[in-house]
């Protein structure tokens, strides 16, 4: 009976020893032996980074994968932009015209093509590993679910600015601009497909449809041709940056307001009042382009409140506040808020 009970302490001893250890040990994965075997070309798309951290394995990772789209893709297309003046009925003006390219920024966008993560950590080395990859066909999959939903909403509104070329060019220009976005979207999307399936075609009508938005924004811009007048208390550099900014989107401004289908009103108010030692304004302006039946545009905002002790700084402080609000939001209501 000692024996036997001496034989058994041994085995639990070894196993203990050995057993023990050996099995709480997690087995090297195989793609961190052999990366290429597991998530290689032809099905994958895939990077494999080490680092201290696990979050900055992964990040190293999808830097590499983003680089890889982000290379790719530039070298099939290239982005440019010109200016072309053109002369109309003896009048000279200017248009912005953008060639179909573009340059592509994939690390904001990769998540949605499929991209997955395998993770493992050597704890001898103190090091963690991190795989990023794309199963080129889930991938291609979702590409074409984003694809139909984006040319989807391009058709509606590509459609509705047809129907509106002729009687309203200048509501036709705002279809269009947002029929522009997600025709980027789309060509986007296309071009990804074209790296994880090359052998998919798209439609030669899409790609014309929507490749032909900037010829077609440069022929109605000069039929929209809008007199712009101001309301309320006048600011020449107000007035001039609004100017500016439609002018820059191709649109011809005429100071009239006769003999124009379109007219735009610029209308600001300081509100300024006192109190005999400071003076404090709450200021607004509005700015609305209409024809002879309705307003097609509107744009409001009520600044915050100012103060001041001299007049002049404070009227200096509202024209700042009011320059700073048009920059920023006036032309991405225009073409969002349609």
């Amino acid at each position: 009976m000692i024996r036997h009970f001496k034989k058994k302490a041994v085995f639990v001893s070894l196993v203990f020893a050995f057993g023990g250890f050996g099995f709480s040990k997690e087995a090297v994965p195989n793609w961190v032996k052999n990366f290429n075997l597991v998530y290689g070309a032809p099905d994958y798309i895939g990077y494999m980074s080490t680092a201290s951290s696990r979050d900055e394995a992964r990040e190293k990772s999808l830097d590499l994968l983003a680089n890889y789209f982000d290379a790719s893709i530039q070298s099939q297309t290239n982005s440019s932009s010109f200016m072309a003046e053109e002369s109309r009925n003896g009048e000279m003006s200017w248009y912005k015209k953008n060639v179909v390219s573009r340059n592509v920024s994939v690390k904001s966008d990769v998540e949605f093509f499929g991209i997955e993560y395998e993770f493992y950590f050597d704890a001898k080395k103190q090091v963690h590993y991190c795989a990023a990859f794309i199963n080129k066909v889930n991938a291609t999959k979702l590409i074409f679910q984003r694809m139909s939903k984006s040319k989807k909403s391009f058709l509606g509104y590509y459609n509705l600015a047809i129907e509106k070329e002729k009687k309203d060019p200048f509501s036709a220009i705002r279809y269009y601009a947002k029929a522009s976005v997600f025709a980027k979207e789309y060509i986007s999307l296309a071009e990804h497909l074209s790296l994880l399936s090359p052998k998919t075609e798209i439609p030669k009508s899409d790609s014309e449809k929507m490749l032909g938005i900037d010829a077609k924004v440069s022929r109605l811009t000069p039929q929209a041709a809008i007199g712009i007048f101001t309301e309320g208390e006048s600011n020449g550099a107000i007035e001039t940056m609004v100017r500016d900014i439609f002018a820059n989107e191709g649109f011809v401004l005429k100071r009239t307001r006769q003999d124009e289908d379109y007219l735009m009103s610029i209308k600001i108010e300081k509100n300024i009042v006192s109190d005999g030692e400071v003076f404090t304004a709450t200021p607004s302006i509005s700015i609305e382009v209409f024809d002879k039946e309705e307003i097609l545009f509107g744009y409001s905002k009520t600044l915050g409140r100012s103060k001041a002790f001299a007049e002049r700084t404070l009227e200096k402080q509202i024209e700042t506040k009011i320059l700073s609000e048009i920059k920023d939001s006036l032309m991405r209501e225009f073409y969002e808020n349609i």
